[in-house]
């Protein structure tokens, strides 16, 4: 054969193909329990990016169960049943991750989404034992399956999430949906004991904890993660049900609650119940019961981060954090009420337009008790809310300082700030302000918006018959594209011409002159600010 005849990729051996494909497996993310449908619904994604090539590609990839082994269902789109049954066997024994999920969440209506979900349980429930992910992402709550349709130990499932976009009033219901008879293929309880990444739509979750000995099966597992969005009030699941649960599920590194809002009876009389999460993240809850929720349950470890954002704030008993994430709050909400029983190392306040010099000034001022609101607070975050002064923010920080803070201010408990920092504030500062707290912070930072003139990355105009040949800084100022000082940095020290890091052997070769080197250093100085 002639060495120099151009060969195609067509020509590689099976076996060498199939190792350039093992390659393109092993870019594919590696944690597929964190995937988006928008990802998964690419038709770029494996192996579909191998299979659509040709039909000697898709025919070489179906004969490997390792490659068969993700089975995708778009309940968005007319569904065989057959051909569901042939993606699941393709991967034979081996492990499997499935998603239902859609190409297109943007329409509001789906009437046949529920049906086409039926059939690709028929074709799910036989495997489910297998599945180390299991990820139901629609559009309808109704489409949603019960989970009591599957059945068996299913001892390698880690992931787990049911969830919909779209949300009815749905009432709970306690007891077990019965299958139909074309689902009941096993009458084992459906138990999951290595299953660390729940995210589950409220009536899933509620029918998931009556099914006998599933959460005791994953009660001593470490690292769980869950998720119950959109559980609405029901005259048989109340907030101390809630709590009950959790506490069943024994130790979590996180439990998100998101448009959770359940009845809170009275607790007087009751102990309290003791759950064991390390992280809280509480999205869109209501005033009522995020107050209950606070009140109703004692946390047996240290909580290291809650996190809330878009919920109506209550006021609520003493409770700690290491870090405290407020986000996304209303303009009429009172952050100062709900911060006052707080305490931890760091607050971080975020797209809060309410926010104003009353909370500075409580955590700086001692309560008429003698002590500090959150008393080793050492870090403070604020970010696009409101409007805070520099002064208040003085005020805290010499408040706090060993030292410095007045004698009747002083308290043991009392930790100096460490670090603060106001993110995209209308309020400047000066140099002597600014330098103040440098010289009693570890860490200080203060920024403005960008002026205007940096702000869009589109040109107003089309530039490329101007003549910049006599631009220069003042020309800039004078025309408004910068402001004086604000855009222009000082240009970097010239570089010798072997100095280049990035073309070492093209650009910089070329003979500047010194009058052309200096305008490129200003112009690139003003564009990289």
């Amino acid at each position: 054969m002639n060495s120099c005849a151009k060969r195609i990729i067509n020509d590689l051996s099976n076996e060498v193909l199939l190792l350039i494909f093992q390659e393109v497996v092993s870019l594919v993310t590696q944690h597929p329990e964190f995937d988006e449908a928008q990802d998964l619904a690419d038709a770029s994604a494996f192996p579909g990016s191998i299979t659509r090539v040709c039909k000697k590609w898709k025919n070489l990839i179906k004969n490997i169960p390792h490659f068969s082994t993700r089975v995708m269902a778009f309940v968005d789109e007319p569904l065989s049943t057959t051909e569901l049954e042939r993606q699941f066997s393709l991967s034979r024994s081996l492990l499997i991750k499935v998603f239902v999920v859609r190409r297109d969440y943007t329409t509001t209506e789906d009437s046949s989404e529920k049906g086409r979900v039926r059939d690709v349980m028929k074709a799910l429930v036989p495997h489910v034992t297998r599945c180390q992910v299991v990820v139901f992402d629609i559009l309808h709550d109704s489409s949603l399956p019960p989970i009591t349709y599957f059945s068996g130990k299913a001892d390698r499932l880690r992931t787990l999430r049911m969830k919909a976009r779209i949300h009815g009033s749905v009432i709970l219901d306690r007891t077990q949906p019965t299958p139909t008879p074309s689902l009941r293929l096993n009458p084992k309880v459906f138990l999951c004991p290595r299953l660390q990444y729940l995210n589950l739509d409220g009536r899933i979750f509620v029918q998931a904890m009556s099914i006998p000995g599933w959460a005791e099966s994953i009660h001593m597992l470490s690292q769980k993660r869950l998720t119950v969005s959109n559980l609405s009030p029901s005259p048989d699941f109340h907030l101390d049900d809630l709590l009950t649960a959790v506490e069943r599920l024994g130790h979590l590194t996180e439990l998100k609650l998101s448009y959770v809002d359940l009845d809170a009876p009275s607790n007087v009389g009751k102990p309290f119940i003791s759950i064991f999460v390390q992280n809280f993240q509480l999205e869109g809850l209501k005033r009522d019961f995020l107050s209950g929720f606070f009140t109703h349950h004692y946390n047996t470890i240290d909580v290291t981060r809650i996190v809330m954002e878009g919920c109506e704030l209550g006021r609520v008993d003493f409770y700690s954090c290491w870090y405290l994430h407020i986000r996304g709050l209303g303009e009429g909400e009172n952050i100062n009420e709900f911060v006052r029983y707080w305490d931890g190392f760091g607050l971080y306040i975020k797209d809060c337009p309410g926010l104003d010099d009353t909370l500075i000034e409580l955590l700086a001022n001692p309560q008429r008790s003698g002590s500090f609101v959150a008393p080793t607070m050492r870090q403070l975050e604020i970010s696009s809310s409101g409007v805070v002064s520099v002064n208040a923010i003085k005020s805290l920080v010499l408040n706090r300082v060993p030292g410095l803070a007045p004698v009747h201010l002083q308290q043991d408990s009392l930790k100096p700030m460490y670090s603060i920092s106001v993110f995209n504030t209308d309020v400047s500062i000066v140099k002597e302000d600014k330098d103040w707290f440098e010289s009693k912070l570890e860490f200080f930072n203060w920024t403005n918006p960008p002026p205007k003139s940096c702000q869009s990355p589109l040109l107003e105009d089309d530039l490329a018959n101007w003549d910049f040949s006599q631009v220069n800084e003042r020309v800039l100022e004078d025309i408004g594209w910068v402001e004086k000082d604000a855009c222009l940095i000082s240009p970097p020290t010239p570089q010798d011409e072997q100095s280049s890091p990035v073309l070492p052997a093209d650009y910089s070769l070329l003979e500047w002159s010194a009058e052309d080197l200096s305008m490129i250093d200003r112009q690139l100085g003003i564009l990289a600010s």
